[in-house]
């Protein structure tokens, strides 16, 4: 999915600085729940 791609990128990132991404986090878990 290309959400994973572009958005996962996001939050891998921001996890390995140390940048939090709770909204990019949330928006990634509720897209792919209602994807599903």
């Amino acid at each position: 999915m290309e959400l994973d791609a572009r958005d996962g990128v996001i939050i891998r990132r921001g996890t390995h600085y140390g940048v939090p991404t709770p909204a990019t986090a949330m928006i990634v878990a509720l897209l792919n729940a209602i994807t599903l």
